[in-house]
């Protein structure tokens, strides 16, 4: 079960979480189904979904396993499954334990909801539902949760940047111009702002903290000047690569 563990971990995007079996079957529409059970390392199993807090167990004897939806595997449908203890938060009351892998509510993974948002804002509706096989109001519940993520989270997206790309995208034929920064090792949008990077950027790199700024290792772009004198002023010891 080793390295089908290790498979299944790398290909689900899987972190602090232990394969305990999986096992292949048939929906009532006889679509294949795979269903994975997982467990959450033992520090992480009593986290209240709310505050985030470590917190005593309540009970944890016959309470049924639920299941998250991943991501398909061509035409397999992917299940997650595993029955989370209840605990005794000192703020919220007695709490279902958050999973690593999912949003607090959520009966999908987060990687799964992050699909269904970004299909959501570049295609229909109906597409995406069509797509990722949910109903149509399932895919604005998907959005909306990482809406709210990423609102929460806003404070700390600039933390731990190491490598960032900056890119200028442009719209109606030209027109409207916007810098984009991107965190290259995780893969996404950290900072946008209207207007091109040689009047904007440095916005940017002036909204990052001294210590956010010394952590910066990489800076990606084209060959633009104004790049190389943000790196100067504001990150010298930044590693440039041109693309």
């Amino acid at each position: 079960m080793d390295l089908t563990s290790k498979l299944l971990k790398n290909i689900l995007n899987l972190e602090n979480i232990v394969v305990e079996n999986c096992e292949f079957g048939l929906g009532s529409d006889q679509e294949r189904i795979l269903t994975v059970d997982v467990q959450p390392y033992k520090r992480l199993q009593h986290l209240c979904p709310q505050c985030g807090k470590n917190c005593p167990g309540y009970d944890r004897g016959g309470r049924p396993a639920r299941t998250w939806r991943a991501l398909d595997w061509g035409d397999v449908l992917v299940y997650l499954r595993y029955a989370p203890p209840r605990i005794q938060c000192p703020e919220h009351g007695v709490v279902t334990a958050s999973v690593p892998w999912a949003y607090p509510g959520s009966r999908f993974t987060m990687d799964f909801d992050w699909q269904t948002a970004i299909l959501a804002a570049g295609v229909s509706t109906t597409l995406a539902a069509r797509l990722m096989r949910i109903d149509w109001a399932t895919v604005s519940r998907c959005a909306e949760r990482v809406r709210e993520k990423e609102t929460q989270d806003a404070g700390n997206r600039f933390s731990g940047l190491r490598h960032i790309a900056v890119n200028e995208r442009s719209f109606t034929q030209g027109k409207n111009v916007v810098t984009a920064v991107f965190d290259r090792e995780k893969n996404r949008l950290v900072w946008a702002h209207e207007g091109r990077a040689s009047k904007v950027l440095e916005v940017f790199f002036e909204g990052l903290t001294a210590d956010e700024r010394a952590a910066v290792e990489v800076v990606s772009g084209d060959n633009a000047r104004v790049i190389d004198e943000c790196i100067a002023k504001y990150a010298p010891q930044a590693k440039r690569n041109r693309r």
